[in-house]
């Protein structure tokens, strides 16, 4: 793929204008402690200036993790599709609705405007699950994401087909 990811690597992408809210320090601390050659970590969207320093500094020293920068919808709707798992543990975005379409598996934090769009399909981030063990999990269980990514296709169809949401309105 464009990333340098084999057909069994996995791929985890968050996204956005990433400041200190949006937990991306935590997801690639979180990541850095896997140790597996086959992951792979991009972040795509606008690095804010309280985080840049130091995401640079753990990208310097972990090969897998990449940042691509902004990118457009379509773009990032291919990243999305190439994608295994979309991590969100902070505040939330319009491009986790676009995971789920995509078929990602979901590492969302667990506040009430994400419950419907977590059944099956990923972690909920809270007192149970932290991002260390959501992430390992994702990453021990492939076979696990497989299913995770069909249930998010099924979710997608419920909640998001705008025929559906028009014909609510």
């Amino acid at each position: 793929s464009a990333y340098g990811i084999g057909q069994d690597g996995m791929l985890f992408v968050q996204t956005g204008k990433m400041d200190a809210t949006k937990k991306v320090l935590e997801s690639l601390r979180s990541f850095t402690k896997i140790d597996n050659p086959r992951l792979c970590f991009v972040l795509a969207g606008h690095l804010h200036e309280d985080v840049v320093g130091e995401v640079e500094s753990i990208i310097k020293k972990d090969g897998r993790i990449r940042f691509v920068g902004w990118r457009s919808a379509e773009d990032l709707r291919a990243l999305l599709c190439a994608a295994d798992v979309y991590v969100q543990p902070g505040t939330q975005s319009a491009t986790m609705q676009m995971s789920l379409c995509a078929r990602c598996a979901v590492i969302l934090d667990d506040v009430p405007s994400h419950e419907p769009y977590v059944d099956g399909n990923g972690w909920l981030l809270g007192e149970r699950v932290t991002l260390d063990n959501a992430l390992r999990e994702a990453s021990a269980y492939p076979d696990k994401l497989i299913a995770m990514s069909s249930k998010s296709a099924d979710i997608a169809a419920r909640l998001l087909d705008y025929r559906k949401l028009a014909a609510r309105i």
